[in-house]
């Protein structure tokens, strides 16, 4: 059994961030019904595709889900939709604000169909902002909430990063605030309305640099003095020997232990932080030391000697390594009983197993009538 067996979710939304939250709680072992205009959502035509022409990208956010196809322009369409709000214990979207008013179920009118409904409402800026109605997409809000800045490398251009953190993390704290709205709603018996923003999401993740800056203290720390990349024999290597005695256990597999020092006190830091020559002469000892080696091989011996490290995998090195380690990361998704992909497997593991069964992708508007009938079910069966 997964913990919110039972929880039925009404899933309209496209491209990722609502979608991505959807699928995380049809892992936790929600009931997700995906309500898609004729068609299907943008980005079951969006490139590249596999062999069969399905998306990756949608087969990657949207399989398990139950998929009913339905005009909302039309008084058919309203009909559907409305029975899928008033079946909901929780309605996702990440329509643009004012969207989903003009399409019928804005917060206003969910709760009349809906008074237990916990509706999620991913936004870019928020409801509260000037610029509520910009569009915002992944790039730009990396780029506005200070990330990009700050995984930028001194002396080169600003880049955005590849993984799409600004849709992702969204989707994660999305999903938080669905939980939590859920719980409100057991506590108190009455739904709620809940906006997560892009722009807060990712302003989230910088922590500590944000009360410093604001407090006019430079960004920097002793720790990061030392993170290095050294090459080795088929790749790199990060480490990052922050603490005193990761710092020895780094200077002995090198076979320098005289470079470690006295050892540190609060009023005597290790060398590395004061003496740049010394920085300089341990990066040239373990850029040697590191080419000499495999990334794996030297993976293990630093952290047999307690160094803070990892190599650095590109995602077929990855995959290859996860299955070594028995590290469990990935899963297989069913395109069309012929083909199918890997996946990263759902993030918690539940003590005693338990996983969701159904790992297919749902063409368009395939669950349309099944679903239908079974709302009108149970409704039958409450009126009774």
């Amino acid at each position: 059994m997964l913990p919110l067996d039972g929880v039925k979710v009404a899933e309209i939304s496209h491209y990722m961030a609502g979608p991505a939250a959807a699928r995380d709680l049809y892992e936790l072992g929600a009931d997700v019904v995906k309500l898609e205009a004729p068609g299907g959502e943008h980005t079951r035509h969006a490139a590249p595709f596999t062999a069969k022409g399905i998306s990756y990208y949608y087969a990657t956010f949207n399989f398990g889900k139950k998929c009913v196809e339905a005009d909302l322009r039309t008084e058919a369409g309203q009909a559907i939709l409305k029975k899928l709000i008033g079946w909901a214990d929780i309605i996702v979207t990440n329509y643009s604000l004012g969207v989903p008013e003009k399409l019928g179920f804005g917060w206003e009118q969910v709760k009349v169909l809906n008074p237990r409904a916990v509706m999620l409402q991913i936004s870019g800026f928020g409801s509260w902002s000037k610029y509520r109605d910009a569009p915002a997409y992944d790039t730009t809000i990396q780029a506005m909430s200070g990330i990009i800045a700050m995984t930028a490398k001194e002396g080169q251009d600003p880049a955005p990063n590849t993984v799409a953190f600004g849709d992702l993390i969204t989707s994660q704290q999305a999903v938080n605030a669905a939980l939590a709205g859920l719980y409100q709603r057991e506590r108190t018996g009455e739904g709620c309305y809940v906006e997560v923003s892009m722009m807060r999401s990712l302003t989230r993740l910088l922590g500590a640099p944000i009360a410093m800056t604001a407090a006019g203290a430079p960004v920097s720390s002793g720790g990061q003095r030392f993170v290095h990349f050294p090459k080795t024999k088929d790749g790199f290597l990060v480490l990052l020997p922050i603490a005193p005695h990761q710092w020895k256990g780094l200077c002995d597999v090198l076979g320098r232990p005289e470079w470690a020092g006295p050892e540190a006190t609060a009023g005597n830091p290790p060398r590395y932080v004061s003496d740049a020559e010394l920085r300089d002469e341990i990066r040239r000892g373990l850029s040697e030391w590191a080419a000499a080696r495999t990334s794996v091989e030297a993976y293990r011996i630093l952290l047999d000697a307690g160094v803070p490290c990892g190599p650095v995998l590109s995602i077929a090195e990855l995959i290859e390594f996860g299955e070594e380690a028995g590290l469990d990361l990935f899963d297989t998704v069913e395109l069309d009983g012929e083909e199918s992909i890997t996946v990263a497997r759902a993030t918690p593991q539940w003590n005693g197993g338990g996983e969701v069964a159904d790992r297919r992708v749902h063409p368009v508007g395939a669950d349309t009538l099944a679903v239908l009938d079974e709302i009108d079910t149970m409704m039958t069966e409450a009126q009774a």
